[in-house]
């Protein structure tokens, strides 16, 4: 594989119906560009703070009447529908890394400082794409699907990372494949790099 090179999301997928997908999805977006959909809720025991998604300016809103702490996957995908109503939000996934939160409010406060790190979920929209993969050079792609497992994505996270340990590799990134429900996928993604490569 050449250094850069972008991965179809599924084998036998051609590269011009995916550079043609991301190129109609960077039209949409307007002058300045947009932020991806996404929510954050925050658990902490004793404590209720209202929930968060991303505006268009990029920076973190808090919900008017949401509240936290949602577990609830359908809740959680409703919440994506109603925050971001003018968008086709179909499902959710959790994102694969964490991110520093500010501005969590409990309902009715003003004074809003508190800032966790949490693991947000991405709103998906329209018809499901596969993120691309970047594929570093002395890396490689790979995917497991099995139509039979219906998991979430930090299993599927954790199966990637397992094999590539079993190639003495490690994970270093993923992305999940075909949509079995609500934030659940029956395949996933992977790049695996070789353990002295740094940022793995």
């Amino acid at each position: 594989m050449k250094k850069g090179m972008l991965v179809p999301a599924l084998l036998g997928v051609l590269m011009v119906c995916r550079v043609q997908a991301v190129s109609e999805r960077l039209e949409l977006a307007p002058a300045g560009g947009r932020s991806e959909p996404q929510v954050a809720t925050l658990c902490e025991a004793g404590e209720v703070y209202l929930a968060q998604h991303m505006g268009e300016q990029g920076r973190w809103v808090s919900s008017a009447d949401k509240k936290s702490c949602m577990t609830d996957k359908l809740e959680i995908l409703e919440y994506c529908k109603k925050a971001y109503p003018k968008r086709d939000i179909t499902n959710i996934v959790e994102s694969s890394h964490y991110v520093r939160v500010s501005g969590w409010c409990k309902p009715g406060r003003t004074k809003c400082k508190l800032s966790r790190w949490v693991k947000p979920y991405r709103c998906l929209e329209g018809p499901f794409q596969s993120d691309a993969l970047l594929v570093p050079e002395g890396c490689l792609f790979d995917h497991l699907h099995n139509q039979t497992k219906c998991w979430e994505s930090h299993r599927w996270n954790a199966t990637a990372a397992d094999t590539c340990r079993e190639r003495n590799m490690n994970l270093r990134s993923f992305a999940m494949l075909l949509p079995c429900g609500i934030s659940l996928f029956s395949g996933v993604e992977f790049v695996c790099c070789p353990k002295h490569l740094k940022g793995t």
